[in-house]
């Protein structure tokens, strides 16, 4: 069994970015969240419509640990959503989730905080990164050593 494996949800390409940078440099596998393809528009309603699932093609981790990415959206985003409820239904639980959200706006923490929360019942042991978008490419070392002290590898 690995270690971990990297689950992300992508819109804009920024989450894909840094899934594939620490999937690459941890030698842990990706896995992609993948909804159907909807203009922006339309993700953006959505998103303003609290605990929406969308139904999203995902695989379930087969590993201890999860690293999950994902975009701060308004109030929900419908993908990792249905990816929460589809492992909680089928009683997936994990030793640790580290949370990585990806913001561009406002409000990040209070975002980030409901998908700790919601996510508790999956994991005892939740931690989370905001990475600011514009500074994805300078946040991605420490990022790395965050993972790294987080899941001692």
């Amino acid at each position: 069994m690995t270690k971990a494996e990297v689950f992300y949800f992508s819109y804009t390409g920024t989450c894909e970015r840094i899934a594939k940078f620490l999937g690459t440099n941890l030698n842990l596998p990706i896995k992609k969240i993948k909804p159907p393809r909807l203009p922006y528009l339309a993700w953006l309603a959505l998103s303003f419509i609290p605990r929406l699932p969308i139904p999203s093609k995902a695989s379930l981790p087969q590993s201890e640990n999860l690293i999950l990415i994902f975009p701060k959206w308004t109030i929900n985003c419908p993908p990792i959503t249905y990816f929460y409820l589809l492992c909680k239904k089928r009683g997936v639980k994990l030793n640790k989730i580290l949370l990585i959200v990806s913001y561009g706006g406002f409000r990040e923490e209070p975002y980030a905080r409901h998908y700790v929360k919601k996510f508790k019942d999956l994991s005892d042991e939740i931690k989370l990164f905001l990475i600011k978008k514009k500074e994805t490419e300078e946040k991605l070392l420490s990022l790395l050593e965050w993972i790294k002290k987080n899941l001692e590898i």
